[in-house]
Formats: C-alpha cells, sequence, structure tokens
C-alpha cells in the first residue's frame, strides 16, 4: 500500500502523457505516490496503463481550442472524476487543463501545481484572444499553490502582466530528458549531410522559414538533404499543403509526415534545426542534444535557455530565413570533427541540466513543499 497520498496529472492528450508525463508519473510511484493521470484518450491511453499508470479518460476534452457547451461538459466530468479520485494534488500541464483544472480545483479544494510549459502562440499576437486568455489564466492561477515555468522568459512575462504573483512562481527547466534512453550516438562521416526539422506544420515553428532556406541550399550544395516530420493541424496558423508539396518536390528535400518514434530520425540527422518563434522547453532539441547532434534553433525564450551558442549549437534570429540560410551554410564548412564536439558538449549540457531525474527531484520538493502547508 502506498504511504504517501494520491497526485493527479492532468494534461490534454494521452499521447501528452505518455510522451512528456509518464517518467514522473513512475517517478512519483517509486517515491511512494499513488497517481492517476487525466486526459482526452488517444491510440496511447493503454501504452500509459500498460506502464502501471492509471489512465482516467476525459471524453469531452477538446485539445486546443475552446468549444462552448463541450467545455461545460468537460467541467462537469473533471469534478465528476476528481471527487471519485479525491487526490490530494494536482499537477496541471498545457493551457485547457491549467485553465479547467484549476476552476475544477478550487471548488473541490485540492492545491494544484500549474505548469506553463510555453505560454503559447495566443500570447504572441495582440487582441481580444490574448487578452482573453490574460484574463482566465489570472483567474485560474490565483487558486494554485505555484506556478511553474520551463524558463525565465516566460515567467518575467506573467509576472510583469500581472497575471501571477511573482512569490508563487518557480523555473524548473522541462519535463526531463531520459538519458538512459535517449543514449549518445556517434556522428556518421559519411555524406551527405543531413538537417532536420520535427514539427507540428505551424508558421509560429518556424516551418516556413525552414523550407525558403532549404529550397535556396539544396540549390547551391550538393551532398546536403533535409528532413521534415511532423503532422499538419487543421488550422489557420497552418502552412499550406501546397507549399509542402512544392518543397518536399525536389529529390534532396523530404516530408515525412507524422513519426510516431523520432528517435531513429534523429540518429541519422547531422544537425537539428528548431527555428521556432517561441518555445517554453523545446524537447526535440533536448532530444537531439542528448543523442550527440548539434543544435540550429533562433534566438528565443526556450530555445536560447536550451542551446549554447556557439558551444552545443548556433542561435540565429528568428523569423529570418536568410539568417537560417546562414547559419546552416555555416555548418557545412565545418569540419566532421567541429560538428562531433558541438554534439559532445550538448551531451554533457543535457545530463547536467536537463536529465529526468534532475526534473523529478525539482517536483518532488516542490510536491513535499505544497502539501505540508496544506491546510
Amino acid at each position: 500500500m502506498c504511504s504517501r497520498p494520491k497526485i493527479g496529472i492532468i494534461t490534454n492528450t494521452a499521447w501528452n502523457v505518455y510522451n512528456f508525463r509518464l517518467q514522473l508519473a513512475r517517478d512519483l510511484q517509486h517515491a511512494g505516490y499513488e497517481v492517476c493521470t487525466l486526459a482526452a484518450p488517444d491510440d496511447y491511453a493503454d501504452e500509459v496503463t500498460a506502464h502501471g499508470v492509471p489512465f482516467i479518460p476525459l471524453r469531452w476534452f477538446v485539445p486546443s481550442q475552446m468549444h462552448g457547451l463541450r467545455d461545460i461538459m468537460l467541467l462537469s466530468e473533471l469534478y465528476r472524476n476528481l471527487r471519485r479520485e479525491r487526490p490530494a494534488l494536482l499537477l496541471l500541464y498545457t493551457a485547457k487543463a491549467n485553465i479547467f483544472g484549476n476552476m475544477v480545483a478550487r471548488r473541490l479544494g485540492i492545491p494544484t501545481i500549474t505548469t506553463m510549459t510555453g505560454i503559447g502562440s495566443v500570447f504572441l499576437r495582440a487582441g481580444f484572444r490574448r487578452r482573453f486568455f490574460t484574463s482566465l489564466y489570472r483567474r485560474a492561477l490565483r487558486h494554485t499553490a505555484v506556478a511553474v515555468f520551463h524558463n525565465a522568459d516566460d515567467r518575467a512575462y506573467f509576472v510583469t502582466n500581472a497575471i501571477v504573483e511573482s512569490e508563487k512562481s518557480q523555473i524548473i527547466p522541462g519535463s526531463g530528458i531520459d538519458v538512459d534512453k535517449w543514449r549518445y550516438e556517434p556522428l556518421s562521416s559519411v555524406p551527405p549531410l543531413r538537417f532536420l526539422l520535427l514539427s507540428r506544420l505551424l508558421k509560429e515553428k518556424g516551418v516556413v522559414e525552414f523550407l525558403e532556406a532549404s529550397r535556396r541550399i539544396v540549390a547551391a550544395h550538393r551532398d546536403v538533404e533535409f528532413y521534415l516530420a511532423g503532422d499538419r493541424p487543421n488550422s489557420g496558423r497552418s502552412v499550406s499543403g501546397a507549399a509542402i508539396e512544392e518543397w518536399s518536390a525536389h529529390p534532396r528535400c523530404h516530408y515525412l509526415g507524422f513519426v510516431s518514434d523520432v528517435e531513429p530520425l534523429i540518429r541519422k540527422a547531422h544537425v537539428v534545426v528548431a527555428p521556432s518563434w517561441r518555445e517554453g522547453m523545446p524537447r526535440t532539441v533536448l532530444e537531439a542534444m542528448a543523442k550527440g547532434r548539434m543544435v540550429l534553433a533562433t534566438d528565443v525564450p526556450g530555445c536560447r535557455q536550451a542551446v549554447e551558442h556557439g558551444k552545443t549549437g548556433l542561435l540565429v534570429h528568428p523569423r529570418d530565413s536568410t539568417a537560417l540560410q546562414k547559419a546552416m551554410e555555416d555548418v557545412i564548412r565545418m569540419t566532421h570533427m567541429q560538428r562531433i564536439a558541438f554534439g559532445i558538449a550538448g551531451r554533457k549540457r543535457v545530463e547536467a541540466h536537463f536529465s529526468h531525474r534532475r526534473i523529478a527531484r525539482s517536483y518532488l520538493e516542490l510536491i513535499e513543499r505544497v502539501l505540508a502547508h496544506r491546510p
């Protein structure tokens, strides 16, 4: 029997639980806590339970958007499940889970730790939607015991805009990388030089800049190939299908669609590219560094905390395909040993700052502190 109380973990999808929260859930179990996870069900729900972590489907959860009547049903569904499970504490991840989870937790008197995995595209644009979500977050975070941010820039934004009090905020840099699973792999010296972007095909992920820069590179260099993997969401922010088709018509530009296991792609790549406009803590960047791959990323929140410019990779100006192209050309001119040195430094950085053991230790300390002070 568990000697410690139950911890609930709420996020948007079972896929998110499996890929980002499963290791923490198992670390909590090993520390003696009972754990349950709640999210919208998908094909990964059975994978979560197969690893010994209970999964409760939230069938009314529509990730990434507000949905009127379904959201009212979601509040009711959350309330029923949490009242039945009676967790002593909730860990909340992703925007909608953060907002709705805190609303229900306040009603039930359950303390929460709310993690902003990234402040989201809604905060990149001025207008009604940003004001609306600012108001929702401000109300939600009044209840939370601690608001966790993945980087200092996101924390400063929320504090400066009076969305959360500074004394209630804390930085934990990401969800953690299993450095035993993501082992260092020697870098192949066999051409062609392979650049890889792993991303949903959204404009704010810098996909357009990647397409433009790589198109110019393959026109000027022979032994270079580009790979793009990720699904195309049904969103006005998505890169057009026509643009992807035109780009992938070149024999050295490859669109792979959605890939569930990205480890083989990173292993075969020489360089991983992350041209996002803003991140929380980009997991694919950390996974690439753990495998010993140098990274080209934009000098924006999240990326600049992960990548050490000139040592583990290169940082370039965001929303600038010319700057990205120049960085790619710099990499092409490097020797194989120089690229290896970048990769080794990246591996050491992940081990020192972003391993799942280090992240789990931070959350365990935080959980114990919150539980010690609950009424």
